[in-house]
């Protein structure tokens, strides 16, 4: 394996040329050849180190493995190198350099000599204090002379990149609602030979301790089976989970909490099996509850900020015709600051039949005018996972399954 690298003088190794160049000057000036030696001496022993670096190169590269791979804001998270010496020499002390967030952060250390063939490894800890996708790399490794005057440096690993998801605050999910018509529980029933979809859907075989009230006759006497009715199976209710990233509702705290809270919400309905879509009021979709890339997405949303000359756009959510045109379900909208127009419009489409969840964190929601039909969990005056189990506490006992 053969690894493009690169030989020069170290700071040690540049400070001893520039005196190496005064020295002939001086010399020259006063007419002293004692000087003019000194310097030579001085300019040979930096070209034996460069000589000396450039014929111990050695053939090492380095592998990366994050620990945890899904790493979340402020959990403790470390990268281990394994370097490999594919060479067939062992190498001298090595130096290693690594950084991260575009140089914000750079880690170094030193790894003794590696054995031909031989691995080793080293383990540093990432900073993981803001979400986001980061840049990770390249790793640079060097090796010097025993005098520090000259190294080669080359690039053990290639640049990657890692996302710190948001945090996840685990709560449970909003009580379940009416839902949609789906197909019936039982597949062979719909495709038994020489019956129709539709005379069958909700139809199933006889089973012992099956109520006879249930008993479909007249399927039954064409089929010379009994025949049960059965329940349609409805499918879970949807759920859409609206984040607003307008940079005029939230303050500078409450778009971070405005994030996890959106986070926790999708985890929890996607736990709970129901089928959600996490979009922004922007109108980008995020992607569904479930799906891997979901949070990732989710920790590179950025506030957006008002156009200059502009006045602050309002929060759009779909009407509630077209929520139940669309099958939307439950409505639920993380923001932070929320003026009386538009919570009188979240009221409005709630009171239509449309389930509407509203987590507010930057104004309480004791500011926010009465708004029947909307379930208001009020993140500002406790934290949002405080705020949210006190609200489907009551949600529930008020909607019992």
């Amino acid at each position: 394996m053969t690894l493009r690298s690169r030989c020069n003088f170290t700071r040690r190794g540049w400070s001893l040329f520039s005196g190496a160049v005064l020295l002939l000057v001086v010399g020259r000036i006063v007419g002293t050849i004692e000087l003019a030696m000194l310097a030579g001496v001085a300019l040979v022993l930096l070209a034996l180190a460069l000589a000396r670096v450039w014929a111990s190169a050695t053939d090492v590269d380095a592998t990366r493995v994050l620990t945890p791979r899904q790493v979340v804001v402020d959990q403790i998270a470390h990268v281990e190198l394994e370097l490999t010496n594919h060479g067939d020499d062992s190498t001298g002390a090595l130096g290693l350099t690594e950084r991260f967030d575009g140089g914000r952060h750079t880690a170094r250390f030193v790894i003794d000599r590696i054995a031909p063939g031989a691995r080793s490894r080293a383990v540093y800890r990432l900073p993981t204090t803001r979400r986001g996708r980061f840049d990770l790399g390249p790793l640079t490794a060097s090796s010097a002379d025993p005098f520090g005057l000259a190294h080669r440096t080359w690039t053990a690993a290639p640049r990657t990149w890692i996302v710190i998801r948001p945090r996840v605050h685990p709560v449970d999910p909003p009580p379940v609602g009416p839902a949609s018509r789906g197909a019936a529980a039982d597949p062979v029933a719909r495709t038994r030979h020489g019956t129709s979809n539709d005379d069958f859907s909700t139809l199933r075989e006889y089973e012992v301790g099956d109520d006879l009230r249930h008993v479909h006759w007249r399927t039954s006497a064409r089929l010379d089976e009994l025949m049960v009715r059965q329940d349609e199976t409805r499918r879970p209710e949807p759920a859409t989970v609206l984040l607003d990233v307008r940079a005029s509702a939230h303050d500078a705290s409450s778009f971070e909490l405005a994030v996890e809270a959106a986070a926790s919400i999708v985890v929890a309905l996607a736990r709970s099996g129901r089928p959600t879509e996490l979009m922004t009021s922007a109108g980008a979709i995020l992607g569904r509850a479930a799906e891997e890339h979901t949070l990732d997405r989710l920790a590179e949303v950025r506030p957006l900020p008002t156009p200059a000359g502009q006045k602050p756009a309002r929060l759009l959510v779909p009407a509630a015709d077209r929520r139940r045109n669309l099958d939307l379900g439950l409505l639920v909208v993380v923001t932070g600051r929320l003026d009386a127009a538009e919570a009188a419009a979240l009221a409005s489409g709630a009171r239509n039949g449309s389930r509407t969840v509203l987590v507010t964190n930057a104004v309480s929601g004791a500011a926010l005018p009465e708004a029947s039909g909307l379930v208001l969990v009020d993140a500002a005056s406790a934290p949002f996972a405080v705020a949210w189990a006190r609200t489907m506490q009551t949600w529930n006992r008020a909607n019992p399954s």
